[in-house]
């Protein structure tokens, strides 16, 4: 039997004492307001049409929070936050005009960074684009002067990095005076903010998995703090430790205040090292894993993962996927929904239902329906539904499907298992299905992932039917009821909600 706890969606968070609404369905979105619709009346649509769906969203500046909870006194907020690393300029060089100084690394003490030991050479690679977008050469070869041991250290050897549209500095997770520093900082924020918690973004399981994304070590690379180069494995064991050393000051600093923490390690989210991070910040976000390409395993180490942070009286689990997208060409099939689109988005609800929470923890596993705010030059409205672009997406990607199943009667189990259908996989042999099962007050919840890493067809011909084990009505996309049945077929990253007839 495969253990699995159910990941909830909902109508109003429920993190620490927070009152509920409907305590069996959870949303948490990134719904950004401000910029991205084509004028004022969009966007206070936008504003209408959410108010009761979203129970937690992103509000760093402190803008958006009093106009969300007049909407919904219920709304919660949370502030985005960097806590490995600090931008160079305002804002992280966006919008800035010129970029100025980063006003909040004004007056951080030395000891809290960390710095090169010896003269060292790196390459810095921007994400998007070329250095020349920057006004810097390329190849963008910086070289930093070392601050050997009984030297002072100084601003000019501390470790650089590129991220975002900026240059960053690195700070010394050891340090015990900076772990307090931060805590407090993070809680400033919060407040200053009105937030009720915050996000710890730019994560990842080891030192080199962060700091070496887009930045080479050409030559050097001796960190003083550590006494090992920034290329060395064994950097990540004591690095990692630190980390998570200073995540659990900054979850008690917050808890303490009534505000969770949860942290961004993307696509690493179950790597051993991502979840501890996880369990040290009390919440963990999902961004680019939460998506149909999951295996069988991964939802049940979600699942475990959900199961451990709803221990934690604050936690917290948004399960993010990847905004304006629906599974991309491959996905095209509408199986047994009435788009392709529509499928992909339907999975993710199922896939909530399946890892989320038991009844009798409710409120720390959100669902995330990722929703897509493209357009942020207010183009053209975009009312197609089969491509990514404006400000009614939130209205064309929220499905009728997105309501309350009562609450789960247990873990997830293997319902059905066998071969994949000739063609579903790169490898014809050794590949296979699974069909995970979890009952509900309302009926029965059926997930099959994505066979295997190879598993890249999505079609009709990757079906397998299988026994419901009694008589059922399949909840369309749209929320209406199919016709009574006692099988259905289910392609390779598809899923469906079955209630009782």
């Amino acid at each position: 039997m495969r253990r699995l706890v159910l990941l909830l969606a909902a109508i109003a968070l429920t993190v620490g004492s927070s009152c509920i609404v409907d305590p069996t369905l959870l949303v948490l979105d990134f719904a950004r307001s401000g910029n991205y619709y084509v004028d004022d009346a969009a966007r206070d649509a936008v504003h209408q049409f959410l108010k009761y769906k979203i129970d937690v969203t992103e509000d760093s500046t402190g803008t958006l929070s009093v106009l969300w909870k007049s909407l919904n006194p219920w709304m919660q907020t949370f502030h985005y936050a960097l806590d490995m690393q600090i931008c160079q300029h305002d804002k992280c060089g966006y919008g800035t005009g010129g970029s100025p100084a980063n006003p909040e690394e004004v007056g951080i003490p030395e000891s809290y960074y960390l710095h090169y030991a010896e003269t060292t050479q790196i390459r810095l690679r921007p994400i998007y684009g070329v250095p020349a977008d920057y006004g810097a050469p390329d190849p963008w070869i910086v070289t930093i002067p070392g601050c050997p041991d009984g030297t002072p250290a100084t601003r000019a050897c501390r470790l650089q990095s590129w991220g975002w549209n900026d240059t960053a500095f690195f700070f010394d997770q050891g340090n015990p005076d900076f772990r307090r520093w931060m805590a407090a900082r993070l809680l400033r924020g919060a407040s200053a903010s009105s937030a009720d918690g915050v996000f710890l973004d730019a994560h990842g399981p080891e030192f080199r998995s962060i700091y070496m994304a887009s930045t080479d070590v050409l030559s050097g690379g001796m960190i003083r703090e550590y006494g090992l180069r920034a290329t060395d494995p064994a950097l990540a064991a004591p690095y990692h430790a630190d980390l998570v050393d200073s995540m659990k000051q900054e979850r008690a600093t917050l808890n303490a205040a009534g505000k969770f923490l949860m942290v961004n390690c993307a696509s690493w989210t179950l790597d051993a090292r991502c979840t501890d991070e996880a369990l040290a910040a009390g919440g963990v976000h999902t961004e680019m894993l939460f998506t149909p390409t999951m295996s069988a395993d991964q939802l049940d180490q979600m699942a475990q993962l959900v199961d451990q942070l709803t221990q934690q009286s604050f936690g917290m689990v948004d399960l993010y996927g990847s905004a304006c997208s629906w599974g991309g060409s491959v996905y095209s099939s509408p199986g047994n929904f009435s788009s392709a689109r529509a499928r992909y988005h339907y999975w993710r609800f199922a896939a909530y239902l399946l890892v989320r929470e038991n009844a009798s923890a409710p409120g720390h596993a959100f669902f995330d329906p990722t929703l897509c705010y493209s357009d942020p030059w207010g183009q053209t409205p975009d009312f197609d539904p089969t491509r990514p672009g404006a400000y009614d997406d939130y209205q064309s990607e929220w499905l009728g499907a997105y309501r309350s199943f009562g609450y789960p009667k247990g873990p997830a189990v293997t319902l059905a298992q066998g071969d994949s259908p000739p063609g579903t996989c790169a490898q014809s042999w050794g590949r296979s299905y699974t069909v995970l099962k979890r009952s509900y007050d309302d009926g029965i919840v059926l997930v099959r992932p994505r066979d295997s890493w190879d598993c890249d067809n999505y079609g009709d011909a990757t079906a397998v039917t299988v026994p419901l084990g009694g008589t059922y009505r399949l909840r369309r996309d749209d929320g209406t009821l199919g016709s009574p049945i006692t099988t259905i077929a289910l392609r390779n990253g598809e899923a469906a909600i079955l209630e009782l007839p």
